[in-house]
């Protein structure tokens, strides 16, 4: 396709003229353009800016029938016992904070591809945040952590990008395999539980909880990857470019993602909080005094520490934040 047609399709979409098979035609010029070619390079500041407006509208309406509702029930009681009567569910909140460029290793901009296939989900918050994909797979995001992933997954895969840490329970598939890309690791599972951490300063690595993936380098074919089961871990050592497998250490981040089942009656919150410091080896804590004296009454029935934490958040209308090895509640 030449300039002049390109000019004339991208002016067309911009102003609501695009018939489908014009907008079809333009999604396959891009998606096979050459990576070199600025598509952007004809259009003004201000078509620039009313692109982009666009495909947050547009990316908006599209996921919002993908918010999950809470299905935590709760009987908040402020009286002298304090009590509270948890039903619990899993209780989910997503933060989607929309970003209009392309994951790959150079975040280059790519607005057409993200308005048609393309969902960016970056945590801002000091949180972690639950993120369903269309598979049903789930992704918990931590702060300060990106993924992008298809609207839907291709028939023969399911492919993502990703970077920071994000700990993944992926629906299992024989026929597509889940595939993750991250700053230099490429992590293949077809249904298991694993964290994945590719966090700038720090180590990158993949750690298993449940099945079994194999992870290689990006610049690796796969007869070079490293198969990995629970309590096992892969780390990237960069100044060797070596991937190496290890024995996952108990005190490590994936500590927190190892399911259990607890149940508290009628006790205290600041119990409650002992009970998870010592089950997941955290600092939980509050400076709410009126809050940690709440009684709950509550049966978490295999379920991960951020889990329960997202259940509690929703339930007792309290938000909590992440420092490291330390999670503050506050109401």
């Amino acid at each position: 396709m030449n300039d002049d047609v390109l000019q004339k399709l991208v002016k067309k979409y911009l102003n609501d003229e695009c018939n489908p098979q014009e907008i079809r035609r333009l999604h396959e010029w891009y998606n096979s353009f050459d990576e070199d070619q600025d598509i952007i390079a004809f259009l003004t500041p201000e078509q620039l800016q009313k692109l982009r407006q666009r495909l947050i509208s547009r990316i908006r309406k599209n996921i919002s029938a993908d918010l999950e509702a809470s299905q935590t029930i709760v009987n908040r009681n402020r009286s002298s016992k304090k009590n509270i009567y948890l039903i619990t569910g899993i209780a989910a909140t997503v933060l989607l904070v929309l970003g209009l460029f392309l994951f790959r290793s150079s975040d280059t901009i790519s607005p057409l591809r993200s308005m048609s296939e393309e969902i960016v989900v970056f945590n801002t918050s000091k949180s972690i945040q639950k993120v369903m994909l269309e598979d049903s797979s789930i992704v918990w995001l931590n702060p300060n952590s990106k993924i992008v992933y298809p609207r839907k997954f291709l028939a023969a895969s399911r492919e993502l990008h990703m970077h920071g840490e994000a700990f993944f329970e992926v629906t299992p598939d024989a026929n597509r395999p889940f595939i993750i890309y991250s700053d230099n690791i490429v992590t293949r599972v077809w249904g298991t539980s694993f964290l994945v951490r590719s966090v700038e300063g720090a180590q990158e690595e993949v750690s298993v909880v449940t099945g079994k993936v194999s992870v290689r380098l990006q610049k690796q074919d796969d007869d070079a990857q490293i198969m990995l089961t629970p309590d096992q871990k892969a780390t990237f050592f960069k100044a060797d470019n070596v991937l190496k497998k290890g024995d996952e250490l108990k005190k490590s981040p994936v500590r927190i993602w190892q399911k259990t089942t607890l149940s508290f009656d009628n006790m205290p919150l600041r119990d409650v909080l002992k009970t998870l410091n010592k089950k997941f080896m955290m600092n939980i804590n509050s400076t709410d005094e009126l809050l940690l004296n709440y009684s709950l009454t509550a049966d978490f029935t295999d379920q991960s520490l951020p889990a329960i934490l997202e259940m509690l958040e929703k339930s007792l209308n309290l938000k909590y934040e992440i420092d490291d090895n330390q999670i503050i509640l506050n109401n």
